[in-house]
């Protein structure tokens, strides 16, 4: 299909090949959750005044909520760290699928290429070569993370081995649960 802009006659097949990022996976990490760890995220996204107590404490029945009906889910919570090449948006997210219930991720952010720095998304489109974080749900390290345009796989990671979390990553990230 041809799509006329402002700078002229543009293919958007054409276009759509140009602008898809390369990616590698740097690090599958293991997510601890803890009472703690889930009072710091709620306290990051700002969510205190529904998730913790006037102590600062995760509320009660949040924990229980979490703990029950989340158990399933809570030992294959993994942070993902890959890293970025070319011109990026955050719309190839759609994309990204893993296993058969087809997780996509989730609570992504965007590190430097050090992996040490925490970027806004408009300074991580801006760099030709960046780091992506998010964390995935159901993981099995068997199965590789098909990024799709459309009904066609445009590429395959295969992901890492689980690993600790980073040290250089254990302060940038927030896990809460979701709805």
């Amino acid at each position: 299909m041809v799509k006329y802009t402002a700078f002229g006659w543009i293919d958007k097949a054409f276009q759509a090949k140009k602008l898809m990022a390369n990616y590698k996976i740097k690090g599958t990490y293991k997510v601890e959750i803890s009472r703690q760890s889930l009072a710091l995220a709620v306290q990051y996204y700002g969510w205190a005044d529904d998730w913790l107590t006037e102590t600062g404490e995760l509320k009660e029945e949040i924990w229980l909520w979490y703990m029950n009906d989340r158990a399933e889910e809570k030992d294959t919570i993994a942070l993902i760290e890959a890293h970025i090449m070319g011109a990026y948006s955050d719309n190839e997210l759609n994309g990204f699928r893993h296993g058969p219930t087809e997780q996509a991720p989730y609570l992504e952010f965007y590190l430097d290429e050090t992996g040490t720095e925490k970027l806004s998304y408009e300074k991580a489109v801006a760099k030709i070569s960046r780091r992506f974080c998010f964390f995935l749900h159901f993981v099995d390290i068997s199965q590789p993370i098909l990024i799709t345009q459309g009904k066609k796989i445009v590429q395959s990671l295969q992901l890492l081995a689980i690993e600790e979390l980073p040290e250089r990553i254990k302060s940038l990230c927030f896990y809460i649960p979701y709805d």
